[in-house]
């Protein structure tokens, strides 16, 4: 919980994205070590401060999704939605920015205060990776900084970043991603939030109309809490869901995850360069792609990537 004047920075990040290394890097000895409520699971927390702020800083479980479905994702999930920390800071990892990408997007669909920490490139660019961070910034409309921090690269640029966000802070607009044949169900379960009992305004109403849409329990739990109709949301969302599945023979949280996941990787290979592959001559001396190396040209990038970019 936040203490009067003090900011709550959540660090959220997949496993092995480094998160742990700038917890570290940020909190120095300044660390304590409890058990999140009613289990087991470690609760880092600790603090500093930047720019003539002190942040209480809790380190939170790495989790690739917020699906909810592993005690990881609902610890995640819950603290973000219940005790609305002032930034979130997501740890991603540069060499695997496609697969980062999809809890950013998630992050991105709540529309909380975010500053994206991309992580180790080092190891990025030992892998022949270059990645256009104004261009990912641009795309995800929110702060992205490229740090190596366990070589201690960029630490004070991160720093400078959180500063910036917590001196103006700004409401950040939901990004908005294209479901394909689920948005008929999307917006017919937003029209029903948005009227009838009073809604929580603190939540998008599109982000919650996804995650009952997914058949969420937080999301669920979040509804019986703040309406006296929650059980006709609930039943319409289950509803929605049926036919939804018996429409396209597909389960609706398998869809929006495959959905998140091919939007990722699509923004990562807009994001992203490769170095040319050799060239060989061939047997009449024409010379030709070498593509033994696994390396590749990325190609030209669609005009229009399937997201709402803010803004936009």
């Amino acid at each position: 919980m936040k203490k009067e004047g003090e900011f709550l920075l959540a660090l959220v990040g997949q496993p092995n994205c480094g998160k742990s290394t700038v917890f570290n890097a940020l909190t120095g000895a300044h660390q304590r070590v409890a058990n999140w409520p009613g289990v087991t699971v470690d609760r880092m927390s600790g603090w500093f401060k930047t720019g003539g702020h002190r942040l209480e800083i809790v380190d939170l479980p790495g989790t690739y999704t917020l699906a909810s479905l592993s005690l990881e994702e609902r610890i995640t999930g819950s603290f973000l939605i219940h005790e609305t920390p002032s930034l979130v800071l997501n740890i991603v990892d540069a060499s695997a920015l496609g697969q980062g990408l999809v809890l950013t997007l998630q992050l991105r669909e709540m529309g909380i205060p975010l500053v994206v920490n991309l992580n180790m490139m080092d190891i990025a660019r030992k892998r022949g990776l270059e990645i256009d961070v104004a261009a990912l910034e641009r795309l995800l409309g929110v702060p992205v900084v490229a740090t190596s921090m366990k070589k201690g690269h960029s630490k004070k640029a991160l720093l400078r970043a959180i500063s910036a966000q917590l001196d103006s802070p700004v409401k950040v607009e939901p990004l908005s991603l294209d479901y394909g044949r689920m948005e008929p169900f999307l917006r017919d379960m937003e029209r029903r939030l948005s009227s009838g009992a009073t809604a929580d305004g603190a939540h998008p109403l599109r982000w919650t109309a996804a995650k009952l849409m997914e058949g969420d329990d937080g999301a669920e739990e979040l509804i019986r809490k703040n309406r006296s109709d929650a059980d006709h949301v609930i039943g319409s969302a289950r509803d929605n869901r049926k036919a939804f599945e018996e429409q396209s023979k597909e389960a609706p949280e398998v869809h929006i995850a495959r959905s998140r996941h091919g939007i990722a990787n699509a923004m990562a290979a807009s994001c992203i360069t490769r170095p040319a592959p050799p060239v060989r001559p061939d047997r009449r001396g024409r010379l030709q792609p070498f593509c033994g190396t696994g390396h590749a040209y990325r190609g030209d990038v669609p005009a229009l990537l399937p997201f709402n970019r803010p803004g936009l």
